[in-house]
Formats: structure tokens, C-alpha cells, sequence
């Protein structure tokens, strides 16, 4: 097993990285200049790695073959988000449309409109329904199975990032991250039934199970439990300063059944922590700060802007190829070779007798016949 790590940059650079399951060495894939402008959101699916920005299109590569297989050219303004579920591809423009694409075709399914700039998409689990958050505080939710809208509904406050918290595949509550707060809405209500604030600008967020993972512009992480029962609660179990600047994006990944989080920052940083271990532990002092240490870190010197990670199962290829290159012999130089078959050569050898008997034919077939 290795981990892939795949991120863009302000300058329209992708890196790409991969380590280990022990963390214990990296290897840079490559580093080259996949766009003119900044990269915003990147989104991977199998082999397949969608980058997009303000070039106002979506590029796919093949990471495997590390090469570029298609250009998606169908929006007219900057890409916001790329998600996708299965074998099926959402992306969102500032152009106020939301694309539906099959993957491997590139063809084009639908396309929703929502009249303003979308800021952010989501797919529910089942992937039936869509919801999309636009630039005028409304939020849109589709319905997959027939591609029809069945929802628009107004805030009074700005939609950065959207949750789905269910219970057995029915949405039960929204979450809303929106600047310095978090906001969940009840879908039988359309109210706002809990809201959790913060000091500074949350800048990701992350729902994983009953636990929401946060970041903000000073470089902390919180991780808050959910309580959702007759009455919302939540209540914040851990938090650590895990940059010296504004934390970009959060991501999960498991590997080796256990989870992981990795975070990416302003100064450059791409760190790998297992603070989920602490999350069903009791604290008398939450407020870790300097305590929590990455289990790795990779300094890229650049300004980061987005990134993903996959963890895939090394080739069967790649594998042999590294085996025979560990037994592979030392090469003995040829003058060597043809020394030591010189040294080895035995003369040949003939039977006395043989040749006695070779020359007394000779010497019969000269005499003259009386």
C-alpha cells in the first residue's frame, strides 16, 4: 500500500507525492506547471485526478500513466469545486451551473442551473440527492434519480461548505459552515436548530461519523462531538495548533484500518496526524497546543492551495520490477568473461591409436597397385 498526495499551488503548479504505509520516506512523483493560474480544487477518482481554477476548465490525468487524458471545456467562469460519486462527475463554476459528467465518456448528462455563482456542492451517500450553495445565500437541493429540483431555500448567511447528517440513508439535519460559525438546519423545519461559534475563520470542516473535524485562519484543529439525540449538542473534545498559518484544507484517509488526518497550510506544510486516536479519549486540559506532534511532514516551500489523498495498492509491476532490481547480480566485466572461458578451455585430446591407424591409410593409398 502507498499514499498518494496530490496538490496545487497559487502559481497553477501540481506536485505530487507518495509515501509509504510506514511513513517512514516520501517520493516526489513530479512537479510541473498544470496551469497558467491558481489551482482551486482538485478531486481524485481511481487513476483519474481532476484539477480546476481560473483557467475556467477542468483537466483529468491518468496517474498512473501520468499523463493528461481530456480537457472539460463546458463552463464560462472560475471552477469552485469538483466532486464526484461512483463513475460520476459534479463540477461548479462561478458561471452559476452545475455539470453532471460520466466518467471515461466525458459526456455531458445534465446541467443545473442556479442563477448565481455556486460556492459549493455535495453529494449525499446514496448519491440521490445534490445540494448546492450559491453566492446569494440560497441553497439548491436536487434529486438525482430524475434531475429535477425539489428544494430552494434562502439564509441569512453565507454557505462555504454543506454537510448531510443522516440516520439509516434519511437526512436528518444540514450542516452549514459559514465564516466564523456552523450552523445546522433541520430539514423538517428548515430552522436553525444548533449553532456552534468560533473566534476566528473557519476555514474547513470535515464530518466524519458523529464527530466534526474543523480548521481556521490561525492554524488550529478542532475536533467537536455531536451529540444528535432529542436535542443537538456539541462539545469540543480536542484542538492543537497544527500550523503557524492559515490552515487550506482538511482531508481523511484510512490505512491499515485506522484513520488519519492530513492538512495542508499557507506556509507550505503538508502534515500527517493521527489525533483521531484521541477522539474518544477523556482530557482534563482539551487544549493540546504544541502537545500534538505530525507523525510526518513535507515541506514544499510553496503557497498551497488545495490537495487530495488516495491511498491504492501498489502494482503487481512495479513490485516485481523492485524485486528484480534488489536480486539482480552484479555485472562481471567482459574481458572478464572471456579471460576466464580462455583459462577454462581444454585442448582436445586424440586417442594415439586413431592416429596411427589414419596415417598407415594414407600410406596404403599411395602404394601402386602391381
Amino acid at each position: 500500500m502507498e499514499i498518494n498526495i496530490n496538490v496545487g499551488t497559487y502559481d497553477g503548479k501540481l506536485l505530487g507525492f507518495s509515501l509509504d504505509d510506514q511513513f517512514s520516506s516520501n517520493n516526489t512523483l513530479y512537479s510541473f506547471p498544470a496551469s497558467t493560474s491558481l489551482i482551486k480544487t482538485t478531486y481524485q477518482n481511481g487513476r483519474y485526478l481532476f484539477i480546476g481554477g481560473s483557467e475556467e476548465l477542468i483537466k483529468a490525468y491518468d496517474v498512473r500513466r501520468r499523463v493528461e487524458v481530456t480537457l472539460l471545456e463546458q463552463h464560462n467562469g472560475t471552477i469552485t469545486q469538483i466532486a464526484g460519486h461512483t463513475n460520476f462527475l459534479f463540477t461548479a463554476a462561478e458561471d452559476g451551473k452545475v455539470n453532471l459528467w460520466r466518467n471515461k465518456q466525458w459526456a455531458i448528462l445534465n446541467t443545473f442551473q442556479c442563477g448565481s455563482p455556486v460556492i459549493c456542492i455535495a453529494i449525499h451517500e446514496s448519491g440521490k440527492i445534490l445540494a448546492c450553495a450559491t453566492k446569494d445565500q440560497k441553497l439548491h437541493l436536487y434529486n438525482l434519480m430524475n434531475l429535477k429540483r425539489i428544494a430552494l431555500k434562502k439564509f441569512h448567511f453565507n454557505i462555504d461548505k454543506i454537510h448531510f447528517i443522516s440516520k439509516e440513508e434519511e437526512i436528518q439535519y444540514l450542516l452549514f459552515q459559514s465564516d466564523r460559525k456552523c450552523y445546522i438546519v433541520d430539514c423538517e423545519t428548515n430552522k436553525v436548530a444548533h449553532t456552534i461559534d468560533f473566534t476566528a475563520q473557519i476555514t474547513d470542516s470535515i464530518l466524519n461519523q458523529d464527530s466534526l473535524i474543523l480548521s481556521d485562519a490561525n492554524g488550529m484543529v478542532y475536533m467537536i462531538k455531536l451529540t444528535v439525540d432529542k436535542v443537538l449538542q456539541s462539545k469540543i473534545i480536542v484542538k492543537f495548533m497544527a500550523h503557524q498559518k492559515r490552515i487550506k484544507q482538511l482531508q481523511l484517509f484510512d490505512l491499515n484500518d485506522q484513520t488519519y488526518l492530513a492538512s495542508i497550510s499557507s506556509d507550505g506544510d503538508i502534515k500527517i496526524w493521527d489525533c483521531l486516536l484521541y477522539a474518544n479519549e477523556q482530557f482534563d486540559d482539551i487544549d493540546l497546543k504544541n502537545k500534538l506532534k505530525p507523525i510526518y511532514v513535507i515541506r514544499t516551500n510553496q503557497r498551497l492551495t488545495c490537495f487530495c489523498v488516495s491511498v491504492v495498492q501498489r502494482r503487481q509491476a512495479d513490485q516485481e520490477q523492485e524485486q528484480t532490481q534488489v536480486e539482480k547480480p552484479s555485472r562481471v566485466p567482459i574481458a572478464k568473461l572471456i579471460k576466464k572461458q580462455l583459462v577454462n578451455k581444454k585442448p582436445k585430446q586424440f586417442d594415439k591409436n586413431v592416429r596411427v591407424q589414419n596415417v598407415q591409410k594414407k600410406i596404403q593409398k599411395k602404394k601402386p597397385q602391381l
